[in-house]
């Protein structure tokens, strides 16, 4: 499943790849919290256009660790990383890196 599709319309209009989702500042967030809501794990982010590379460190499963409590712990470390991570955030696009649910 292409996760765009888990995306409102609107949403998924605005990302800048229709295979993943790059999405403005605000966008980025709300798609973290639908993601969550669906199970599937945003594992990390890259900011890109401007001071492209700068990203949040990938987030591993640790071993036994539940997929739910995987993915919460995931879309928190996006969360922060997305809102306090660099320097102009509200001017960036993220492209958001997920894994599907098990």
């Amino acid at each position: 499943m292409n996760p765009l599709e888990l995306l409102p319309p609107a949403l998924r209009a605005l990302s800048d790849s229709d295979r993943e989702p790059v999405l403005p500042y605000e966008e980025a967030l709300a798609a973290v919290e639908i993601f969550e809501y669906c199970r599937w794990a945003v594992c990390g982010w890259r900011a890109t256009g401007e001071g492209e590379g700068v990203g949040g460190g990938d987030t591993e499963r640790a071993a036994g660790e539940p997929w739910t409590d995987y993915v919460h712990r995931c879309a928190e470390c996006a969360r922060y990383g997305i809102h306090g991570g660099c320097a102009g955030a509200r001017r960036r696009r993220f492209r958001l890196l997920l894994i599907a649910p098990d």
